[in-house]
C-alpha cells in the first residue's frame, strides 16, 4: 500500500499534499483556508477546460448565482473565504475527481486514493470522539464533541455527517472476494467499525441506518442469486438481537441512551424525522413565495432546512436551487449506470459512497454546516463520470 500511495503522489504531485491538508482539517474552523488554497492551486494546475461537461457547467452557474445573490439580494454573514470557496470549489472538486481518474487510470490505485481520502477526512474526528469515550464513557448524553485543537465543540449531527463516508467500508469488505488477504479491505472495514462506534457514542441514528442500507445494497449487488438467503439471515440476526435486549440478556448504556432519545422525541413530538419533514414542507412553501431566498425571515422553522437543496434555496432562492438539482440529477444518472454494471469492488465503492452522500445531503444542512462534505460528493461524482468515460466500470 505504501508503494501505491507513493505512486499516487508521483502522479498527482504537490496538489496531493494540499488536498491532504484540506481533508485532514475537515472538522476545524479554519478548514476553509486550506480548501481555498487547494482550489486556487488547482485552478492554476488542472486542465479545467478539458473537463467542462454539462455537470461542470451547472456547477459553474450554481456557484456564480449562489455567491451573486448572497451578496446582492441577501446580506450573507459568512466569511469572504467561505464564499470564495463556494465560488470556485464545487467545480474544482468535480474536475479534480475526473483528473484523478485520468492520471491514475488504474482501478486499484483509484481505490487506494479514495481510501486515503476517507482516512484523512475522518481520522481527526475519530480520534476526538475516542478521546471523549475515554473521558466520558461509552455514551455522550450531551451529544457534543470537542475537537482537538479547537476551542469550540461540534454537535453530534455534524460529527456523524463527517464520519458517514466511512460506512461504505462494509460494502467494500463484502464485495472483495479476497477480503481475508486484502489489507485495503480490512482498513475500509476498520474505518467503518470506528465510525459506527463513534455514532453509538453520540447516540446518532442516521449512521446506523446508513450502514444497514449499504450492507443490504452490497449483498444484493454482489450476491443476486442468494440475496433472499442473506436477507433471511440478516432478519434472523436482528430478531435474535432484539430478543436478547428485550429479555435483558444484553443490556448497555448505549441501548438506554437510544431509548432516552426516543422518549425525548416522543415528548417533544419530533417523530422519527426529528422535525425535518416539517422543515421541508415549510421550505417548499417559501420557495414559491420568496424565489430569491428567505434567510432573513424570522420564523421558528427558518434555521436550517436540513436538506442541501432546500438550504441552498433558503439562502439564495430558486435559481441556484435548480442548478444544483440539475447537477445532482446527472450524478444520479451515473450512479444508476454503475449499478447496472458488474459487481466488483470498484463499482461497489462508487455505488456505496454515492448512496451515502445523497442520503446525507437529503437529511443534513450541508451548505452551511459542512461545505467540504458537498465538495467531496462532487469529487466522487467526477470520479464516477470519468470512470464511465474510460470504461473502468465495465472492465
Amino acid at each position: 500500500m505504501v508503494k501505491d500511495i507513493t505512486q499516487i503522489f508521483k502522479e498527482i504531485g504537490f496538489l496531493f499534499v494540499l488536498y491532504a491538508f484540506a481533508l485532514y482539517t475537515s472538522a476545524y474552523n479554519n478548514n476553509v483556508y486550506f480548501v481555498f488554497i487547494f482550489s486556487v492551486f488547482s485552478i492554476i494546475t488542472l486542465p479545467i477546460r478539458k473537463y467542462l461537461d454539462k455537470t461542470a457547467i451547472f456547477l459553474m452557474l450554481f456557484s456564480f448565482t449562489f455567491v451573486l445573490i448572497s451578496y446582492t439580494l441577501n446580506v450573507n454573514t459568512k466569511s469572504h473565504f467561505q464564499m470564495l470557496c463556494h465560488f470556485i470549489s464545487p467545480l474544482i472538486f468535480y474536475v479534480f475527481g475526473r483528473y484523478t481518474v485520468d492520471k491514475l487510470n488504474k482501478k486499484d490505485l483509484i481505490i487506494i486514493f479514495i481510501l486515503v481520502t476517507l482516512f484523512l477526512f475522518t481520522i481527526g474526528t475519530i480520534l476526538s470522539v475516542y478521546k471523549s469515550i475515554l473521558e466520558n464513557g461509552i455514551v455522550s448524553l450531551d451529544r457534543n464533541i470537542s475537537i482537538d485543537g479547537e476551542n469550540s465543540v461540534k454537535a453530534a449531527t455534524l460529527i456523524g455527517l463527517l464520519l458517514s463516508v466511512n460506512l461504505a467500508g462494509i460494502g467494500i469488505f463484502i464485495a472483495d472476494k479476497n477480503r481475508f488477504k486484502s489489507l485495503t479491505s480490512w482498513i475500509f472495514l476498520l474505518l467503518c467499525i470506528c465510525s459506527l462506534v463513534c455514532n453509538m457514542h453520540m447516540v446518532n441514528r442516521t449512521g446506523i441506518v446508513l450502514c444497514a442500507i449499504v450492507t443490504v445494497i452490497s449483498i444484493m449487488y454482489t450476491n443476486k442469486k442468494h440475496f433472499m438467503k442473506f436477507i433471511f439471515i440478516l432478519v434472523a440476526l436482528i430478531s435474535l438481537l432484539w430478543l436478547l435486549i428485550e429479555n435483558n440478556i444484553i443490556g448497555s448504556e448505549i441501548i438506554e441512551a437510544y431509548e432516552q432519545r426516543q422518549e425525548y422525541d416522543e415528548i417533544n413530538d419530533r417523530g422519527i424525522t426529528s422535525e425535518r419533514d416539517v422543515r421541508w414542507l415549510f421550505s417548499l412553501k417559501q420557495l414559491f413565495i420568496h424565489p430569491f431566498g428567505w434567510i432573513s425571515i424570522k420564523h421558528s422553522l427558518n434555521d436550517y432546512a436540513h436538506n442541501l437543496w432546500l438550504d441552498i434555496a433558503r439562502t439564495t432562492g430558486l435559481i441556484p436551487f435548480t442548478l444544483m438539482i440539475l447537477a445532482s440529477i446527472n450524478c444520479i444518472k451515473d450512479l444508476i449506470y454503475v449499478a447496472k454494471q458488474k459487481a466488483d469492488m470498484y463499482n461497489i465503492l462508487i455505488l456505496s459512497l454515492l448512496v451515502i452522500f445523497l442520503i446525507s445531503l437529503f437529511l443534513e444542512p450541508i451548505i452551511d454546516g459542512a461545505p467540504l462534505y458537498l465538495y467531496l460528493f462532487l469529487f466522487i461524482c467526477g470520479i464516477t463520470r470519468q470512470s464511465i468515460i474510460r470504461k473502468l466500470t465495465t472492465t
